[in-house]
């Protein structure tokens, strides 16, 4: 392969890459909301743990305008795009257990939903 067919084919993966980064990046896009279930996941184990360690009881809330959620180890906001349905709320007990529920997070085209078990207080992203 000669030095212009190489710089031929890094031009043209260049521009596939400026042309679809953007979209997967994209306020709503299906990354962007992956993303946001993922770190609403992770504080939802962080408030369980820390209700164990803290031998009280623990709760996650969603802001009331939907734009984020807050619990005693700090609050999140959304991505611009992203809400997570209002007055929904779980509680995380000192012996593991929770008050259980489904946290929906949503896009104007996709949601994802977050299940916590009330037994056990697992969460875990749905879809």
């Amino acid at each position: 392969m000669t030095l212009l067919e190489t710089l031929v084919v890094v031009a043209i993966l260049g521009l596939i890459a400026a042309i679809g980064f953007p979209a997967a990046h994209a306020p709503g896009s299906a990354v962007q909301l992956r993303s946001q279930a993922q770190a609403l996941v992770a504080d939802l184990h962080r408030a369980r743990a820390a209700a164990q360690h803290l031998d009280r009881p623990v709760t996650l809330a969603a802001d009331a305008d939907g734009g984020g959620w807050r619990w005693d180890g700090g609050a999140l906001r959304t991505d611009p795009g992203l809400r997570l349905a209002a007055s929904q709320t779980v509680t995380f007990y000192p012996d593991g257990s929770a008050s259980g529920g489904t946290l929906t997070l949503r896009s104007p085209a996709r949601a994802a939903r977050i299940d916590v078990d009330r037994v056990t207080g697992a969460a875990a992203l749905v879809r």
